[in-house]
């Protein structure tokens, strides 16, 4: 549960650089950050609550891989950002490209809890992602 918490961590990060970065884009890109901080947060209590043991999990190998990798670009990716600037249109596209990753690699499905209460917080992740990227595809519309 650790990588999903870190992976929402790295996405926040990345929000806020933007909001930072990107003139006339400052409340776009900290609701976003504020958004993930939930998501973060939420990850952190779980991981807490069960003290983040794979237990709680039938994992298959590449499920853990995939969320891996994800992390593994976003790291790319914050560095990126931090090395240089962006337009709002060029930063709506990587986050929807992370956005769109995290769906089709069925991040918070992947994975298989033994705990409902899990259950229920994944089909939330998962519904936040997909109202995520409407959310980005709309911005991106405008820009």
């Amino acid at each position: 549960m650790g990588l999903f918490a870190e992976n929402e961590e790295k996405v926040l990060k990345l929000y806020a650089i933007f909001s930072q970065k990107i003139k006339g884009h400052k409340g776009f890109w900290t609701k976003m950050a504020k958004e993930e901080f939930a998501n973060s947060k939420l990850l952190e209590k779980l991981e807490s609550d069960f003290q983040g043991g794979d237990e709680c999990f039938e994992l298959e190998n590449y499920s853990k891989e995939i969320i891996e990798n994800i992390g593994y670009f976003l790291d790319e990716k914050l560095q990126e950002v931090k090395e240089k600037d962006f337009s709002q249109k060029e930063a709506l596209e990587i986050a929807m490209r992370i956005e769109q990753s995290m769906l089709e690699n069925k991040s918070f499905e992947i994975f298989h809890p033994k705990e409902k209460r899990i259950t229920k917080i994944f089909l939330k992740l998962n519904l936040d992602n997909k109202y995520y990227m409407q959310k980005l595809k709309k911005e991106f519309e405008k820009a």
